[in-house]
Order: C-alpha cells, then sequence, then structure tokens
C-alpha cells in the first residue's frame, strides 16, 4: 500500500471524480521541490571543478529543459500514520490518510509508458538522504 495524505476536501474530491490529480512540481507546498535537483547539479559541477562558462551553460540546458519539459507529481508515502505527514499534508492532523494499491499505480504506469502516448508515467521512491541524492546527479 502506498499513501497519500490530504485534506478533507481534497479526498472528497477524489472519491467523487475517482481520480487524482498530478501537481506541477513548482507549484508544490515545500518551496524547494522542483529546485532542489537544480542546486545539487550546481553543487556537483563546482566539486568537478567545471569552469564558470561551463556551468552556466550546463545549468542554461537544464533550466531549458525543466522549462519545456515540466514536471508533475502525486506524492505518496510507505507509511499510513506518520506524524510529520500529518501535520504536512493532511490539514495538521485534520485531514485524511487515502491507502492505495502500491501495485495498481505500477501497473498503470507500466501501461502509459507501453502505449508510447509521448507521456512519461513511473512511480519512483524518493531519495531524502544527501549521500542518495548525490549518486542520483552522478
Amino acid at each position: 500500500m502506498l499513501y497519500h495524505y490530504c485534506s478533507n476536501s481534497t479526498f472528497i474530491s477524489i472519491i467523487q471524480t475517482k481520480a487524482v490529480w498530478l501537481s506541477d512540481f513548482t507549484l508544490s507546498n515545500d518551496r524547494l521541490e522542483g529546485r532542489w535537483l537544480r542546486s545539487l547539479l550546481d553543487e556537483r559541477c563546482q566539486q568537478e571543478g567545471f569552469h564558470p562558462l561551463q556551468m552556466e551553460r550546463i545549468l542554461s540546458h537544464f533550466d531549458f529543459g525543466a522549462t519545456r519539459l515540466g514536471a508533475a507529481g502525486f506524492c505518496m508515502s510507505e507509511d499510513g500514520d506518520l506524524l510529520s505527514q500529518w501535520r504536512a499534508y493532511a490539514g495538521d492532523g485534520g485531514g485524511v490518510s487515502i491507502g492505495f494499491s502500491k501495485q495498481h499505480f505500477e501497473a498503470l504506469a507500466h501501461a502509459r509508458y507501453a502505449a508510447q502516448s509521448g507521456e512519461a508515467l513511473s512511480l519512483h521512491k524518493i531519495a531524502y538522504s544527501r549521500e542518495d541524492q548525490a549518486g542520483l546527479v552522478q
């Protein structure tokens, strides 16, 4: 199971429409969401000793891709009763935690990819440790 923490009104909307909506990462309530990867890339370029003009070019390409392609997500947790999630996403404990089938989302992502619709849909576990994030940028 994967859990989505949300307000009561969002829960009612999901139940009524039988749909979940992905949100653009730049519009997340986490102000660093969507910008964190860029800062890691910048840091990696500095560690590698790239010339400032090289760094500017790499980050410019990254910005262009991020702007043109965009990214959206629907965040879920493997834990259905986590205090930090209740506080941050479920109205400070006044909302709900909805359980979804992980297998259903994996099958949906696979079906969308197989259809080659030009839209990428995938299920990814978020890397929270700095070490894991640096490895992904590498």
